[in-house]
């Protein structure tokens, strides 16, 4: 296996394995480039991607997964480490006969969120679904930098 640490999708480190192969792919990741990467947040916090697609245009970040933690007091969720606030002005995307408020959101549930992160690096959620999100965790967003560690 080869590894991939991206500090990627503009704030978070992300350590990414994916199989070998001759001329890997993931080699040709750049900064600057839009990708989608599926695949499972693990223990050791890797991400193991299972699936790497670079997308033509730029996006803001998307993240599926599981909750990490919950903070009630600033109103935030932590999704494969990174904290995200979750403000008034955030909209779920869930069916339209659901009422879903911030305190449905529990530590290991399941969360797609669309982000928006300022100049001083903060997240903040845009869009949010927490009914129905499928098992498969995914990254999404433009890559901030890479480093190969070489094994």
């Amino acid at each position: 296996m080869r590894q991939l640490h991206a500090l990627a999708f503009c704030a978070s480190l992300l350590s990414v394995h994916v199989a070998q192969a001759d001329e890997p792919a993931y080699m040709q990741i750049k900064v600057g480039q839009t990708a989608e990467i599926k695949g499972r947040w693990e223990k050791d916090g890797g991400f193991r991607a299972e699936e790497i697609e670079l997308l033509p245009d730029s996006r803001r970040p998307k993240l599926r997964g599981t909750i990490d933690a919950v903070d009630t007091t600033t109103r935030a969720i932590s999704v494969f480490g990174q904290w995200i606030s979750v403000t008034s002005s955030a909209q779920f995307l869930d069916a339209a006969d659901s009422v879903v408020h911030f305190s449905l959101l529990r530590p290991k549930g399941r969360v797609e969120v669309s982000c928006r992160i300022d100049s001083a690096g903060e997240w903040t959620a845009r869009h949010l679904r927490i009914q129905n999100v499928k098992q498969s965790d995914k990254i999404k967003g433009t890559i901030t930098r890479t480093v190969y560690d070489g094994h």
